[in-house]
């Protein structure tokens, strides 16, 4: 679908209602009218991912030119900002499973633009590896009338776990917490930590498999506020527009004015209904749905290797980058240079007992709601079999300190890069959000209060 807007913002809910019902994978507009200061979750339904790139101007609430490209979320995309040249364009590159990917781009020429744009277009368009896609998707307003122009994300599981079984998930959990303890006290500090640790995980995941309902989800794709009577009136408007652009008649053009009309103010007071329902039934709804409205979802666009100078585009290469970035936030201890004194008159630090008692409390204490870590152990779980498993927890605590071992599951983490300011082309403009395992902050919160 390609849009020339001149203005968007204006145009929110006919957009959405337009997306709705005509369902297109891109959405390539122009003239949209915005500046940074408006978020695309602001006008966009969270189902695409959305690219810009806003005319810059230095008149103040004058807002003209702009262009962007829409992409379903189900689609891997990324910005191609080493194709930008000082013109209005904007080019994204579309993943494609077996086969090269698809560049797209979104142009657009002011009427009163001289020949150094056309220039500046054309030289974005020679860097352009032609090899390298096997389609390449153009269009936008050149304002040019007197030349002839002749797969998908995967579903996720989500656990039920107000449906549970939790009577036989704690039976079956207090067995497994048995057998792996009889183990530990069999071999003592013999015993392998992370093969153990392991164990328990694989048969805790198989007994939650066992006893709790589960059931795959995708993201919604649809907008909450859209109803059938809106898409039909959508429907009727471009019928009415074809027949019109057919006869020329002026009933039939008067016909599809009174339609624009009311598919306009239909789909504004449906928006509006939906706003004022999510005020109206609770503070957590408002601010959820407040949320969303300054969420993007445009992922990590090209990064730029210090090294090399070259904007990189290739997923791995760019988590690589974001990677020593972050290594260098922490602080390579030389060991050789530090000093052991023979004596000292600090005493000795005690060592530290686990007791069952304080794991119990920890695990007791755990909010059902956040997310598991690597391992994939969610704080439901845990919280559900506290007493069961925290005979095996405290087992397990004791000997990772006693033997200085650390199952590698602790040690992993899912990292978030959340882009703070500034050049989104350079890493260091990104921190990173670590989500670790549950097990491990457990035992760290009983060392800190101890």
């Amino acid at each position: 679908m390609v849009i020339n807007f001149q203005s968007i913002r204006g145009k929110t809910a006919e957009l959405n209602v337009s997306l709705e019902v005509d369902n297109p994978d891109v959405l390539i507009g122009c003239e949209t009218w915005i500046d940074d200061t408006v978020s695309s979750s602001e006008i966009f339904p969270n189902s695409y991912t959305v690219f810009r790139k806003d005319r810059i101007t230095t008149k103040p609430g004058y807002m003209r030119g702009g262009v962007m490209i829409a992409v379903k979320s189900t689609f891997t995309c990324s910005q191609r900002l080493d194709l930008d040249t000082n013109c209005e364009i904007v080019w994204i590159e579309i993943s494609i499973t077996g086969t090269k990917p698809v560049l797209v781009g979104s142009y657009y020429r002011p009427p009163s633009s001289n020949r150094d744009y056309l220039s500046n277009f054309r030289d974005s368009l020679a860097k352009i590896n032609m090899s390298q896609f096997s389609n390449i998707w153009l269009a936008g307003d050149f304002n040019l009338g007197d030349v002839l122009w002749e797969n998908q994300t995967k579903p996720r599981k989500v656990y039920l776990f107000n449906k549970a079984n939790t009577t036989e998930l704690k039976n079956e959990a207090q067995v497994i917490s048995n057998e792996l303890i009889d183990r530990i006290d069999c071999d003592g500090l013999e015993v392998d930590v992370n093969g153990l640790w392991n164990e328990f995980k694989v048969n805790l995941s198989s007994a939650v498999d066992k006893h709790v309902p589960a059931k795959m989800v995708r993201k919604r794709q649809s907008t909450p506020w859209i109803s059938h009577n809106l898409k039909r009136l959508h429907k009727r408007k471009q019928r009415a527009y074809n027949r019109a652009k057919k006869t020329g008649t002026q009933e039939d053009w008067e016909k599809f004015r009174q339609l624009r009309k009311q598919i306009k103010k239909a789909s504004r007071k449906a928006y509006k209904n939906y706003i004022n329902n999510k005020c109206l039934d609770s503070n957590k709804q408002l601010w959820s749905f407040m949320k969303t409205l300054k969420k993007e979802s445009t992922g990590i666009p090209a990064l730029l290797d210090s090294n090399t100078g070259d904007l990189v585009v290739d997923s791995k290469t760019k988590v690589e980058l974001l990677n020593i970035q972050y290594q260098k936030q922490f602080t390579q201890e030389r060991l050789n240079d530090i000093k052991v004194e023979s004596e000292s008159n600090i005493p000795d630090m005690p060592d530290i007992i686990i007791r069952e008692d304080g794991v119990v409390k920890l695990l007791t204490g755990l909010s059902p709601f956040k997310a598991a870590g690597p391992d994939e152990m969610t704080p439901w779980v845990l919280k559900t079999t506290d007493h069961e498993i925290s005979p095996f927890h405290t087992k397990m605590f004791q000997l990772s300190l006693d033997t200085g071992v650390v199952p590698q599951d602790w040690l992993c983490a899912n990292i978030t890069p959340i882009f703070k300011k500034g050049d989104k082309s350079k890493p260091s403009n990104y921190r990173s959000v670590n989500l670790t395992s549950v097990c491990s902050k457990v035992l760290n919160t009983y060392s800190i209060q101890i």
